[in-house]
């Protein structure tokens, strides 16, 4: 249990780093 518990914390952080590149992302293109 404890590898799987690690892995879907791992899963969710990319997840949220990679959303938020992509709004920043999009933020800085607009704003520039």
């Amino acid at each position: 249990m404890d590898k799987v518990i690690n892995w879907l914390v791992a899963a969710i952080t990319l997840l949220l780093s990679a959303r938020g590149e992509v709004f920043r992302g999009k933020r800085g293109k607009r704003r520039c």
